[in-house]
């Protein structure tokens, strides 16, 4: 890659910051240099940090500025690729292609990135599904704050029982509204071993009990009810005993 195809690889980002003379000489190329792709790759941490900071703040830039404010303690983990991503993809100027999709869990071989070189190399497939404008995966987060949309509420607020029987329905779970089983009298005393568990249909006061919740829990604790859940629709155990609708 030569100065004209970095710049018209620059170009792709509006970028202010970077010229192709500053990458050539930053790779250490010199300005009539090309760069081989192990080169790019190990300076891919600059394109995409530029993407997020168009402003150079009077200093010239450097591969050093660029991964001290992409990594975080030195190396690259998930959930820090996943907000960088995020940050470059909300930008109004991306214009996403869904056909194909990339995120943090396609690119990282591992949780978290330490050596250099790898870091190089997620850095550079960032930048080439940026450069492809394919559609970012939404972080867990993203679902999270879907979640606290759906009930028009902050991460601190509390969740009633209303609102948490109005879920059970939607997912077709939860054992109706004063139905008492026949175990009642020690079903929370039982091992999880127990078959008998395995097609009980639990109300929303059981499933509160199981995670150590009480009505008007906050809803952060609603994410320690997924497994239970889970169970409940994966083994059909709420099958004719689905909770009747309860409005908000």
């Amino acid at each position: 890659m030569d100065a004209n195809a970095l710049r018209n690889l620059l170009s792709n980002f509006n970028d202010t910051c970077l010229t192709p003379e500053i990458v050539l000489d930053i790779a250490g190329t010199g300005v009539q240099g090309r760069l081989n792709e192990t080169e790019f790759m190990r300076i891919s941490p600059l394109f995409v940090y530029y993407m997020n900071n168009k402003t150079c703040q009077g200093s010239r830039p450097t591969l050093e500025a660029a991964m001290n404010g992409l990594l975080r303690n030195n190396g690259l983990c998930y959930e820090r690729l996943t907000d960088i991503i995020t940050s470059i993809t909300n930008n109004e100027e991306y214009e996403q292609s869904c056909k194909n999709t990339f995120g943090a869990g396609k690119i990282l071989t591992k949780s978290c990135l330490s050596d250099p070189l790898q870091i190089g190399y997620a850095f550079g497939s960032v930048l080439k599904s940026v450069i492809k404008v394919e559609c970012a995966l939404p972080s867990v987060r993203w679902f999270k704050e879907g979640v606290l949309n759906y009930y028009n509420k902050t991460e601190n607020a509390t969740i009633s029982e209303t609102e948490f029987n109005v879920l059970l329905t939607k997912l077709k779970i939860g054992t109706k509204a004063g139905q008492v089983s026949s175990h009642e009298g020690h079903r929370r005393r039982r091992s999880v071993d127990d078959h008998d568990d395995e097609k009980k249909c639990y109300s929303s006061d059981d499933i509160i009990s199981m995670v150590g919740g009480k009505w008007g829990f906050p809803l952060s604790k609603l994410l320690e009810t997924c497994p239970v859940i889970m169970q409940q629709v994966l083994t059909d155990s709420c099958v004719g005993e689905t909770a009747k609708t309860v409005k908000p």
